[in-house]
């Protein structure tokens, strides 16, 4: 069997003044810029791109409706010779198919409050969903207590945050758990 060797990872410099972490951040800084610049030249090109490509498809999304539009007129004017009298609710052709059929049911509802409170009334309750969940704001309020639950704990990570004053992008890094 053979055995695995470790190789230890390159120790990473620590920073042994104000100055030499000062100037660090400078540098997340000077990085930072150079990040927001390359994505931003990226971004521009993405929204060149996107609005070429808009303006390319739009007569061809124009005529895709026209054709769409003339298709369901004469679909609808023949319905009754394409589907064989009704028999039928597809129809084949050599490049495609004309289909008709129902879409899935759906219920609208205007003014849920008043309808809530009408199927109330009525005993309607199998048309009434109640969903339960547990409030961790509550729990938040009274730690010692919740606590108290099995499979209830809290806690709260400490974050080491470095902020470039010029960017004000924050880097947070998490540290530890602490309850």
């Amino acid at each position: 069997m053979a055995t695995t060797r470790r190789v230890k990872a390159p120790a990473a410099s620590i920073y042994n003044s104000k100055d030499e972490a000062d100037k660090a951040i400078a540098r997340i800084a000077d990085l930072q810029r150079q990040y927001a610049t390359i994505t931003g030249v990226a971004e521009k090109r993405i929204s060149k791109i996107t609005e070429d490509a808009r303006v390319r498809v739009s007569p061809i999304n124009a005529e895709i409706n026209e054709i769409v539009t003339q298709l369901s007129l004469y679909a609808e004017y023949h319905r009754s010779d394409l589907t064989n009298g009704n028999k039928t609710k597809t129809v084949k052709f050599a490049h495609g198919t004309f289909q008709w059929r129902f879409t899935p049911l759906a219920i609208t509802i205007k003014g849920a409050d008043d309808v809530l409170k009408r199927l109330k009334t009525l005993g309607l309750v199998q048309f009434i969903r109640t969903k339960e969940t547990i409030d961790k704001d509550a729990m938040a309020r009274d730690r010692a207590l919740a606590e108290t639950v099995e499979g209830v704990t809290s806690g709260r990570q400490e974050e080491f945050v470095i902020t470039p004053s010029d960017t004000h992008l924050e880097i947070p890094t998490k540290l530890k758990t602490r309850r």
